[in-house]
Protein backbone atom coordinates (compact mmCIF):
# COMPACT_ATOMS: atom_id res chain seq x y z
CA UNK A 1 0.00 0.00 0.00
CA UNK A 2 1.45 3.36 -0.99
CA UNK A 3 1.74 5.93 1.71
CA UNK A 4 0.68 9.51 1.23
CA UNK A 5 3.22 12.22 1.82
CA UNK A 6 2.07 15.05 3.99
CA UNK A 7 2.84 18.54 2.89
CA UNK A 8 4.96 20.66 5.24
CA UNK A 9 3.08 22.43 7.98
CA UNK A 10 1.69 25.74 6.78
CA UNK A 11 2.01 24.94 3.08
CA UNK A 12 -1.73 25.09 2.45
CA UNK A 13 -3.63 28.32 2.79
CA UNK A 14 -6.70 27.78 4.91
CA UNK A 15 -8.66 29.08 7.79
CA UNK A 16 -9.00 27.14 10.97
CA UNK A 17 -11.32 25.23 11.42
CA UNK A 18 -10.79 23.34 8.23
CA UNK A 19 -13.45 25.04 6.07
CA UNK A 20 -11.67 26.96 3.35
CA UNK A 21 -12.34 28.49 -0.02
CA UNK A 22 -9.61 26.49 -1.67
CA UNK A 23 -9.98 23.84 -4.32
CA UNK A 24 -8.68 21.06 -2.08
CA UNK A 25 -11.87 21.30 -0.04
CA UNK A 26 -13.88 20.98 -3.25
CA UNK A 27 -12.41 17.65 -4.37
CA UNK A 28 -15.76 15.85 -4.08
CA UNK A 29 -17.88 18.46 -5.80
CA UNK A 30 -17.92 19.20 -9.48
CA UNK A 31 -16.23 22.48 -10.37
CA UNK A 32 -18.12 24.76 -12.71
CA UNK A 33 -16.57 24.79 -16.18
CA UNK A 34 -16.17 28.57 -15.86
CA UNK A 35 -13.38 28.00 -13.31
CA UNK A 36 -11.05 27.16 -16.21
CA UNK A 37 -11.38 30.77 -17.40
CA UNK A 38 -9.66 32.07 -14.26
CA UNK A 39 -6.10 32.14 -13.08
CA UNK A 40 -6.23 31.17 -9.40
CA UNK A 41 -3.58 32.38 -6.95
CA UNK A 42 -3.41 31.30 -3.31
CA UNK A 43 -1.56 33.73 -1.07
CA UNK A 44 -0.87 32.58 2.50
CA UNK A 45 -0.70 34.93 5.45
CA UNK A 46 1.22 32.37 7.50
CA UNK A 47 1.35 33.80 11.01
CA UNK A 48 -2.43 34.09 11.09
CA UNK A 49 -3.48 30.74 9.63
CA UNK A 50 -5.41 32.61 6.95
CA UNK A 51 -4.86 33.42 3.33
CA UNK A 52 -6.29 35.18 0.34
CA UNK A 53 -7.39 33.65 -2.94
CA UNK A 54 -7.07 35.80 -6.04
CA UNK A 55 -9.14 35.09 -9.15
CA UNK A 56 -8.06 36.74 -12.37
CA UNK A 57 -10.59 36.41 -15.16
CA UNK A 58 -13.87 37.52 -16.72
CA UNK A 59 -16.39 39.33 -14.54
CA UNK A 60 -19.38 37.67 -16.22
CA UNK A 61 -18.38 34.28 -14.72
CA UNK A 62 -17.39 35.53 -11.26
CA UNK A 63 -20.87 34.96 -9.82
CA UNK A 64 -20.86 31.26 -10.77
CA UNK A 65 -17.30 30.58 -9.64
CA UNK A 66 -17.57 32.70 -6.47
CA UNK A 67 -20.80 30.99 -5.45
CA UNK A 68 -19.16 27.57 -5.90
CA UNK A 69 -15.99 28.50 -4.00
CA UNK A 70 -17.86 30.06 -1.10
CA UNK A 71 -20.86 27.67 -0.95
CA UNK A 72 -22.88 30.86 -1.30
CA UNK A 73 -25.61 30.33 -3.91
CA UNK A 74 -27.18 33.76 -3.47
CA UNK A 75 -23.97 35.72 -4.10
CA UNK A 76 -24.67 39.22 -5.42
CA UNK A 77 -25.51 39.51 -9.11
CA UNK A 78 -25.32 42.47 -11.43
CA UNK A 79 -21.85 43.81 -10.64
CA UNK A 80 -21.00 46.96 -12.55
CA UNK A 81 -17.63 46.93 -14.36
CA UNK A 82 -15.29 47.45 -11.40
CA UNK A 83 -11.48 47.50 -11.41
CA UNK A 84 -11.60 44.77 -8.74
CA UNK A 85 -13.81 43.15 -6.10
CA UNK A 86 -13.37 41.39 -2.78
CA UNK A 87 -15.80 38.60 -1.86
CA UNK A 88 -16.12 38.09 1.89
CA UNK A 89 -17.89 35.26 3.70
CA UNK A 90 -17.47 34.55 7.40
CA UNK A 91 -16.63 30.86 6.89
CA UNK A 92 -14.01 31.32 4.18
CA UNK A 93 -10.83 33.11 3.27
CA UNK A 94 -11.41 36.31 1.30
CA UNK A 95 -11.40 36.19 -2.49
CA UNK A 96 -10.05 39.07 -4.55
CA UNK A 97 -11.22 39.29 -8.15
CA UNK A 98 -9.29 41.18 -10.84
CA UNK A 99 -10.10 41.32 -14.56
CA UNK A 100 -6.41 40.84 -15.49
CA UNK A 101 -2.92 41.12 -14.05
CA UNK A 102 -2.46 44.73 -12.92
CA UNK A 103 -0.47 46.72 -15.48
CA UNK A 104 -0.87 50.41 -14.77
CA UNK A 105 -1.29 52.75 -11.84
CA UNK A 106 -5.11 52.47 -11.79
CA UNK A 107 -5.01 48.66 -11.74
CA UNK A 108 -2.25 48.57 -9.10
CA UNK A 109 -4.33 50.95 -7.00
CA UNK A 110 -7.35 48.67 -7.37
CA UNK A 111 -5.29 45.64 -6.28
CA UNK A 112 -4.00 47.50 -3.20
CA UNK A 113 -7.56 48.65 -2.42
CA UNK A 114 -8.94 45.09 -2.59
CA UNK A 115 -5.97 43.75 -0.61
CA UNK A 116 -6.83 46.27 2.13
CA UNK A 117 -10.44 44.99 2.23
CA UNK A 118 -9.25 41.37 2.47
CA UNK A 119 -6.66 42.14 5.16
CA UNK A 120 -9.13 44.16 7.23
CA UNK A 121 -11.63 41.29 7.01
CA UNK A 122 -9.03 38.88 8.38
CA UNK A 123 -7.76 41.19 11.13
CA UNK A 124 -10.99 42.73 12.37
CA UNK A 125 -13.72 40.36 11.22
CA UNK A 126 -12.08 37.01 11.85
CA UNK A 127 -9.23 37.47 14.32
CA UNK A 128 -10.91 40.24 16.32
CA UNK A 129 -7.81 42.45 16.18
CA UNK A 130 -8.74 46.11 15.84
CA UNK A 131 -6.50 48.16 13.59
CA UNK A 132 -4.96 50.98 15.61
CA UNK A 133 -2.02 53.34 15.35
CA UNK A 134 -0.12 50.88 17.54
CA UNK A 135 -0.51 47.85 15.26
CA UNK A 136 -1.13 49.23 11.80
CA UNK A 137 2.39 48.37 10.62
CA UNK A 138 1.63 44.63 10.36
CA UNK A 139 -1.67 45.43 8.64
CA UNK A 140 0.18 47.51 6.03
CA UNK A 141 2.83 44.81 5.56
CA UNK A 142 0.08 42.25 4.87
CA UNK A 143 -1.39 44.50 2.17
CA UNK A 144 2.05 44.90 0.61
CA UNK A 145 2.63 41.13 0.78
CA UNK A 146 -0.61 40.41 -1.09
CA UNK A 147 0.19 43.00 -3.77
CA UNK A 148 3.75 41.67 -4.26
CA UNK A 149 2.64 38.05 -4.45
CA UNK A 150 -0.04 38.84 -7.04
CA UNK A 151 2.45 40.74 -9.19
CA UNK A 152 5.00 37.91 -8.89
CA UNK A 153 2.59 35.02 -9.54
CA UNK A 154 0.08 36.42 -12.05
CA UNK A 155 0.62 35.66 -15.71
Amino acid sequence: MASRKRSPKGSKVRRRPVRSSYLTSKANSKAPRELKLFQVLDIPLQPFGWGVRVLIGPLEHLTTVGAWLLDWPDIAHGFVEPAGLTLLHTDYNPIIWLPRKPRGAKELGALAHEAAHATRFIFVGQLGIPITAGNDEIYCHCIGWIVRRVLEQAK
